[in-house]
């Protein structure tokens, strides 16, 4: 029991830094021609801690995205590229 409550506290901390950041850049390895599975999960995961800033009142809940960008290439033709 005491090591879900440490994974909810970190999974909670981990939300709180993606919720105050200003934007995202994620560069990742191509993976079956899509980004990496456990990428996935963790942006599938915390979708609204990603892509929107959250305001202080109603009328601005939801209004305004953060700015993002994911760059993904295959290693294999990076490498034969070189």
């Amino acid at each position: 029991m005491a090591k879900v409550r440490l994974l909810q506290r970190k999974m909670e901390e981990l939300a709180e830094h993606i919720r105050t950041a200003d934007g995202f850049m994620v560069v990742a390895g191509e993976y079956n021609h899509s980004i990496q599975p456990g990428l996935s999960n963790l942006m599938d995961h915390y979708l609204e801690e990603f892509l929107y800033i959250f305001g202080d009142n109603f009328h601005s809940f939801f209004q305004y995205w953060k700015p993002n960008a994911i760059l993904s290439h295959p290693l294999k033709e990076t490498c034969v590229k070189l």
